[in-house]
This record gives structure tokens, sequence and C-alpha cells, in this order.
């Protein structure tokens, strides 16, 4: 089963230290910054994030996002403007 873009995105979120205690909705819907996320761990993410899914995000768009749920509106977005291959 693939996984959605929310679950891939917290996923990476994860792994900048982001409690797993946090609700779903938590994660989402808090601030980057109240998340511990700072602008290294997010370019982290974003690499990472960009690997998987074969997308380019332009990095001054992340600079508009201010919750979890902007940065996955954000790779949605770059994932259905990309070009097949």
């Amino acid at each position: 089963m693939n996984k959605s873009v929310e679950d891939v995105v917290i996923d990476e979120l994860r792994k900048h230290a982001v409690s797993n205690k946090l609700s779903r909705d938590t994660l989402l819907t808090t601030r980057l910054d109240e998340l511990g996320i700072d602008s290294l761990s997010m370019m982290e993410l974003v690499m990472n994030v960009e690997e998987c899914y074969n997308i380019r995000i332009d990095e001054s768009a992340l600079d508009e996002c201010v919750t979890l749920k902007d940065v996955v509106a954000l790779v949605t977005k770059a994932i259905s403007a990309r070009v097949p291959e």
C-alpha cells in the first residue's frame, strides 16, 4: 500500500526528533517552529521528500509554509505539476 503525502511528510518530520506522542492533527496544525523544526531540518525534510517523489520544491515557496499542513499542500502541488517521464 502506498503512503499518502501526509504520511511521508510526517515520517520525515519524525526523523527530526519531533515527539512520536503528538497526534497527526497536532503535527499538521502546529507551527513548524513550535515543533522545533529549524531551517536546516526543513531543508533536509524537503530534500528527502523531493527524492521520494522525484519533484523539486521552490525554496522561496517554503518560506510561506507555517505548518506541516502547508508543506503537505506544497508537496501535493509539486506532485500534480510534475511532467510525466
